[in-house]
Parts: structure tokens; C-alpha cells; sequence
């Protein structure tokens, strides 16, 4: 052999077993670090997810203690069933304290036992004069619990009715008969 094929072949071998270290030791080196490196992105979107995740968590959070104190009222609002004869015994009371004859029956209780807001509803028929129906009303209105007024009939009473229930109700000629339909809403 000649020294010029001698140097062809040690460059060949060379040129061999660097071929073979790139895609024996380095190719897989690389390919590991390209795995590990996306796999890095990957947990850095996660955690990224994370803390802002943490944020609208921490976010609710604070809204939810903005607005407890007002959770707190409205639960407040809603009679405990439990407490429905002492409802009736305020309603009674407060057509008494504003100079009303009444009658108070339950009409119904909301059905649905899933309802988001379950109520009892009562029909109240008053008999006195206006300005007792509206003492009446601004004391339903500032009852605690929260009280809607579905249906209102007012009605001068008539001198027939009058005259028919004069010994049983104390009424005067221009007094007027109102028939309320309220719901009151009640915890579940």
C-alpha cells in the first residue's frame, strides 16, 4: 500500500467511527435533550395553568367574601318553616296594630320540592279604611323575610255588605274590603 491509500484509509476509518459516534452517542443525546426539553415546555404551560388557576380561585374567593355578608342577610330573609304559626301570629298582629279586621288562610306551598326558592303563600282579606290598608302594607314590606305581594283587589265596600255585616265587623260606609295574595319564601 501505498502512503496515499494509507492516508485514504485512516481518513476513512476516521470519517467511519465519526459517523458512528454522531448517530450512536450524539443523534440519541440529542434526541433525549429535544424529549426533555418539550417536556420542560410542557410543565411550564402547567404551571402556568396553575398559577393562574390559583388566581381565579383566590379570585372567587374574595368575591365570595365580598359578598357573604349579604348570603348571610338573604338566608336571613327566608322563614324557617318551622317558625310559619309565628309568621301568622305577626300578620295577625299587624292587622290589628293598624285597625284592620282580617282573615289570614294558607293558600299553598310551592309544589316543587327542587324549586330554588320553595314559598308559602297566604290570602289575607283585610276591611278597614285606606290609610290602615297602607300602614298594613308598609309593615309587610318591612317584614325580615322576603315577602312578594302577587295579587292585590280593593274594593269600596258597598252599602249591601255593609249593612249585612255591621253587627259582626266594624266598618264604616267608606270603608274598603282588600283581598292580598303573598308568597313568603321559605328555607329548603
Amino acid at each position: 500500500m501505498n502512503p496515499r491509500q494509507k492516508i485514504y484509509l485512516i481518513l476513512s476509518i476516521v470519517f467511519v467511527v465519526v459517523l458512528i459516534v454522531v448517530f450512536a452517542v450524539i443523534m440519541p443525546l440529542i434526541n433525549n435533550i429535544k424529549t426533555l426539553s418539550q417536556m420542560l415546555i410542557d410543565e411550564q404551560i402547567n404551571i402556568k395553568t396553575s398559577l393562574e388557576e390559583q388566581k381565579q380561585s383566590s379570585g372567587l374567593m374574595n368575591q365570595y367574601q365580598e359578598i357573604e355578608p349579604t348570603l348571610v342577610k338573604f338566608k336571613e330573609s327566608l322563614l324557617d318553616p318551622a317558625k310559619a304559626l309565628s309568621f301568622i301570629v305577626a300578620l295577625e298582629n299587624m292587622a290589628e296594630k293598624t285597625n284592620n279586621n282580617y282573615n289570614i288562610q294558607v293558600a299553598s306551598r310551592s309544589q316543587e320540592p327542587s324549586a330554588d326558592f320553595p314559598f308559602l303563600a297566604f290570602q289575607i282579606s283585610l276591611w278597614g279604611n285606606f290609610s290602615n290598608l297602607m300602614k298594613f302594607l308598609s309593615l309587610l314590606e318591612n317584614m325580615p323575610y322576603w315577602v312578594e305581594i302577587s295579587q292585590v283587589q280593593i274594593q269600596l265596600i258597598s252599602s249591601s255588605v255593609f249593612a249585612s255585616q255591621k253587627g259582626s265587623v266594624n266598618l264604616s260606609v267608606n270603608d274598603i274590603a282588600t283581598n292580598l295574595t303573598i308568597k313568603v319564601y321559605i328555607q329548603k
